[in-house]
């Protein structure tokens, strides 16, 4: 078990990528809730997309989303999501039965997000610092 994340060390591990930003693609359209406030970003490992909003609160950022399989068959639910600075977990959700999940305090900075899927966990990197 490693031991700042928590997921075991024979556990293979999958980088995400960032495939959509809105503040990158702020124009694009048919993006789902793409005139909504808020930063909009969708991250693609293995066969996996992870469709996230982040938007400030009454001075706290929040974030919402769910992973999504790309092969259109089964939700993603009951798999485990981690908040990472800096290596060090800040915040755990779990995704409901649709691959939906909530991480309700999101520091500025530079983030990570770890997804532990049945046989992979996926690590995406994330920049709040502008979102608002």
């Amino acid at each position: 078990m490693h031991p700042k994340t928590g997921v075991a060390l024979d556990s293979a591990y999958v980088r995400a990528e960032i495939v959509f930003d809105s503040f990158v693609e702020s124009g694009k359209s048919g993006v789902r809730g793409s005139d909504s406030a808020g930063r909009q970003i969708v991250i693609r490992a293995d066969e996996f997309d992870v469709h996230i909003k982040i938007w400030d609160e009454d001075g706290h950022k929040q974030m919402i989303g769910q992973v999504l399989p790309r092969n259109g068959n089964d939700f993603v639910g009951g798999s485990r999501l981690h908040l990472l600075q800096n290596g060090e977990r800040i915040e755990s959700a779990i995704t409901n039965e649709i691959g939906e999940f909530v991480f309700a305090h999101v520091p500025e900075g530079v983030l990570s997000i770890q997804i532990e899927l049945l046989d992979i966990t996926v690590i995406g990197a994330l920049n709040f610092a502008e979102a608002d």
